[in-house]
C-alpha cells in the first residue's frame, strides 16, 4: 500500500513539475469562457422576440369607430412586440410593398364601420409580399381568423337585437345597444391574445444554448487534459514501473495506481472549470448539490479510466495521441456535444448512447439545472469506468505473462 502511495506522489510530482502544464490547466478554462462569451454574446438574451412583421395600413374609412378600433389594436402589448404598423396613403403603401419594406398591405374599405353596424361583413383587402411568403400567409390567416370571429360576434349581436326588439325596447335605445355591442365584440376580437401565443422549441432540451455549450466545452477541455496527463512523465513512469514490479507490485495494483494518479490530475481542471461555471450559473442553478458532489467524484474517475485503458493498450505515444484525438472528436460529434444531434443525420443519433460525452453531458446538465435522467447517466458512467478498468487489468496481466 505504501509503495502505491509513493508511486502516486511521484507521478503527480512529475505531472505538475512542468510550469507550462500548470499554466495550461489554469489559463485555458478562462480563455474558453472568454471566447465563448464573446462569440455567443448576442444569444445570451433569453427573452428575444422573433422578428417583427412590418405592415402598411390604408384606412379608407376615416370614421371615429374605425380609428378607435385601430388604436385599440395598436395598444395591445402582444401586437406591439410582434407587428410594426405604418398608416399611410395607398400609393405610398403599394410602393413600400414593391420595395420589400413590408410583409403585407391591409386596406380598410370605405364604409367599413357603417357596414359592421348593419351586420354586413365587408371584406378587408390584404396584399401579400411574394418575397416574404411565410409572413404574408400569417397576416392573411390572422385577418381571416379575425373576420370569422367578427361574423360569429355579429350573429350573437343580431340575436340580442331581435330579442330586445320583441321586448318592445325603443328604437333609439335599440340602436344604441346595437352599436355598443358591435363595438365591444369587435374590440374583443382585436384584443384577443391567444393568436400571439409564443411556443419555443429548443434544440438543447430544457437548458439554454449558452448553458449547454458551457457544459459541453468543459467536458471536452477535461478530456483533453486527460490526454495531457497520460503524456506527462511517460518515460520516467515506465522506469519506475519496472522497479516497483521487481519489488512485487502486481498488475491490479499497477492499474489502480495509474488510474488514481490520473484521476487526481484530471480533477484539477475539472474543479477549476466547473467551479467557475457554478459561480457563473449561480442565479440559474436548479439542480441538486448532492448530484454535483457525486459527479465531482465520478467524472474524473471515468475520464481517467478511459485514458488508462488507452495507455495500456497502446504503448507508443504517437499512437496514443492519434487514437485519443479520434476518440475525443468522435465521441463529441456522436454525443452531440459539438453540434446538437438535431442538426445531424438521423443515423448519428443511433450511436449517441455509445458516446461517453453524451452521458457525461447528461449527468452534468442534470446536476446543474434539473434532476431528470441523472441516475440513469450515473449508472451508465459507473458501468463504463468499471468495465474499462476490468479490461485494463486483464490486458495488463496478459502482457506481464
Amino acid at each position: 500500500m505504501m509503495k502505491g502511495f509513493v508511486w502516486i506522489r511521484y507521478e503527480l510530482k512529475n505531472m505538475l513539475a512542468d510550469v507550462k502544464v500548470v499554466g495550461l490547466l489554469f489559463s485555458v478554462p478562462l480563455l474558453l469562457l472568454f471566447l465563448f462569451g464573446y462569440v455567443l454574446a448576442p444569444y445570451f438574451v433569453e427573452d428575444r422576440q422573433f422578428e417583427k412583421i412590418d405592415l402598411a395600413l390604408i384606412n379608407q374609412d376615416n370614421s371615429q369607430e374605425t380609428k378607435m378600433m385601430i388604436q385599440h389594436f395598436l395598444n395591445n402589448e402582444y401586437v406591439k412586440r410582434s407587428v410594426g404598423l405604418t398608416q399611410l396613403h395607398e400609393e405610398g403603401a403599394r410602393q413600400m410593398l414593391a420595395d420589400d419594406k413590408v410583409s403585407a398591405v391591409i386596406i380598410i374599405p370605405e364604409g367599413f364601420s357603417r357596414d359592421i353596424e348593419r351586420g354586413i361583413n365587408t371584406p378587408v383587402t390584404v396584399l401579400g409580399n411574394p418575397t416574404r411568403p411565410l409572413q404574408a400567409a400569417l397576416v392573411r390567416t390572422l385577418m381571416e381568423s379575425g373576420a370569422d370571429m367578427v361574423t360569429a360576434a355579429q350573429s350573437g349581436v343580431n340575436t340580442i337585437y331581435t330579442y330586445m326588439a320583441k321586448a318592445g325596447v325603443s328604437q333609439e335605445e335599440l340602436q344604441s345597444a346595437f352599436r355598443e355591442s358591435v363595438l365591444q365584440f369587435t374590440l374583443q376580437t382585436l384584443n384577443r391574445q391567444e393568436m400571439w401565443e409564443k411556443t419555443s422549441v429548443s434544440l438543447y432540451g430544457d437548458v439554454s444554448m449558452q448553458q449547454y455549450y458551457l457544459v459541453t466545452i468543459g467536458i471536452i477541455f477535461v478530456l483533453c487534459n486527460g490526454l495531457v496527463g497520460v503524456r506527462m512523465g511517460t518515460s520516467d513512469s515506465r522506469l519506475l514501473e519496472r522497479r516497483l514490479r521487481s519489488q512485487g507490485i502486481g498488475s491490479f495494483q499497477f492499474v489502480i495506481v495509474r488510474w488514481m494518479t490520473l484521476s487526481i490530475f484530471v480533477a484539477i481542471p475539472y474543479f477549476y472549470y466547473f467551479g467557475i461555471l457554478a459561480w457563473m450559473m449561480r442565479d440559474s442553478y436548479q439542480g441538486e448539490i448532492s448530484y454535483l458532489l457525486i459527479m465531482s467524484l465520478v467524472f474524473p474517475l471515468t475520464v481517467s479510466a478511459l485514458f488508462t485503458t488507452v495507455f495500456t493498450i497502446l504503448r507508443k505515444m504517437a499512437t496514443i495521441n492519434l487514437v485519443s484525438f479520434v476518440l475525443i472528436i468522435g465521441m463529441s460529434v456522436v454525443g452531440g456535444t459539438i453540434i446538437p444531434l438535431a442538426y445531424l443525420p438521423l443515423w448519428v443519433e443511433k450511436f449517441q448512447y455509445i458516446s461517453l460525452n453524451y452521458w457525461l453531458a447528461q449527468a452534468i446538465l442534470s446536476s446543474f439545472f434539473n434532476g431528470d435522467g441523472f441516475w440513469t447517466s450515473l449508472i451508465v458512467l459507473n458501468v463504463c469506468f468499471i468495465s474499462l478498468l476490468s479490461i485494463t487489468v486483464t490486458l495488463q496481466q496478459r502482457r506481464v505473462v
